[in-house]
């Protein structure tokens, strides 16, 4: 439960394979390049401030990022799988790459800020159970498939920045009926179909 701190220059990788609760975690304060990888479903427990910095990596490909903590992320999220769960919060200001075939879960109240870019190219995103993304940066879809709720409760998403599908030719579909999707920034179809079936308020342009 104490805080763990990985600053030493070089290139490595940690990869969480046991179930881990800490107070705080740092990761790429140093030089080259410093992993994280979370998989073989298992769980990291986050309870207080907690900063992935410009030189680390933070892969996820299965498992859970839990805990009542804030996480920031400077450096590449690399999201191939797994859950973000818990009333913490998780903010990107690094990029977000969402790929795999495997389901990305956010739930629990749990609340993700996007404030650079977004790429979105394969697997589904389901969110629910009172989770909220916040996006200020560039979410950019290139896959045909769903942001969904499946779980029940609410879901929001706030757009305040891009939200655009710029790639393959079908239909996104964003929530349903017991979702929220508001807009105030710029919504943009450059390809296929986003199919927009939450509620929500709308001040923003949709090209």
């Amino acid at each position: 439960t104490d805080d763990a701190v990985i600053t030493l220059a070089g290139t490595y990788t940690v990869t969480l394979d046991v179930r881990s609760t800490v107070a705080s975690l740092s990761l790429g304060a140093g030089s080259g390049a410093q992993t994280l990888a979370i998989s073989t479903n298992n769980t990291l427990t986050l309870n207080g401030a907690s900063t992935v910095n410009s030189f680390g990596v933070l892969t996820q490909s299965t498992g859970t990022i839990t805990g009542s903590g804030t996480l920031t992320v400077a450096g590449p999220y690399n999201w191939s799988g797994g859950t973000l769960t818990g009333a913490g919060t998780t903010t990107i200001n690094g990029t977000l790459t969402i790929s795999g075939a495997a389901s990305k879960d956010i739930t629990s109240s749990r609340t993700l800020n996007t404030t650079a870019t977004t790429t979105w190219t394969n697997g589904a995103v389901r969110i629910g159970s009172g989770a909220v993304i916040n996006n200020s940066g560039t979410w950019d879809c290139q896959v045909d498939s769903n942001l969904q709720n499946p779980f029940g409760g609410t879901a929001t998403l706030n757009n305040s920045g891009t939200f655009k599908k710029s790639g393959a030719i079908g239909t996104t579909i964003v929530f349903n009926t017991l979702t929220a999707f508001n807009n105030t920034g710029s919504v943009q179809a450059l390809a296929g179909t986003i199919s927009l079936r939450a509620t929500g308020t709308h001040t923003g342009s949709f090209n």
